[in-house]
């Protein structure tokens, strides 16, 4: 009778679209000896990234009445665009700018369009910030393999990212390798990530 086996031989990774592991299929005869196949490569997908620009006609909720004040740039994402806001009731840590409109989502979600508020707040009334931007895109949310979504966040007075599972992930993303990956600082272990929206 004879049996397979897979004998895993290298590994690859920092592929530019995929990582690969190479395996050397071998087969088992009833004497125990064994010869060498065809090598099999088993694809491990890049994680799929994704600009977010948010615009009102991916969001459906209507615009809120209450008055919106911005007192400066967002403190989790320091980039053009998103701001620290808050009504008498509300406070958001982020806000974003919609294009082509004098409109404000907040606390919205690329892939549901009834989440967040929405404010009608003109660029005019935006304060004037001194301090730079970051020039590069910042992964703000976060699909992870597992199937949790997490977001970035200020916890515990440091930016990280806060998971719908009540975890959390370090703030740096390991973005060398083609799949992203992350530190789940509660299991202690590195995650892998899906998908990012990046603003």
């Amino acid at each position: 009778m004879k049996k397979w086996v897979f004998v895993c031989a290298m590994l690859v990774v920092g592929c530019s679209n995929v990582s690969t592991a190479k395996f050397e299929k071998k087969m088992i005869t009833e004497e125990g000896k064994s010869s060498a196949v065809d090598p099999i490569r088993v694809v491990k997908v890049s994680t799929l990234v994704e600009a977010y620009s948010p615009q009102r006609e991916m969001i459906s909720n209507e615009i809120e009445t209450a008055a919106l004040t911005c007192t400066g740039r967002s403190e989790i994402l320091n980039r053009d665009g998103a701001w620290k806001c808050a009504t008498k009731s509300e406070s958001y840590d982020l806000c974003f700018e919609l294009l082509n409109d004098d409109l404000m989502l907040c606390d919205g979600r690329p892939n549901d369009r009834l989440a967040g508020d929405l404010y009608a707040y003109a660029t005019d009334d935006l304060p004037n910030v001194v301090t730079r931007p970051e020039l590069q895109p910042v992964p703000w949310l976060l699909q992870l393999s597992d199937g949790r979504e997490c977001v970035r966040s200020k916890l515990h007075e440091v930016v990280a990212y806060a998971c719908d599972d009540g975890g959390e992930l370090d703030k740096q993303i390991h973005t060398e390798e083609a799949r992203w990956a992350a530190m789940d600082v509660v299991s202690g272990e590195v995650v892998e990530i899906e998908k990012a929206w990046v603003y």
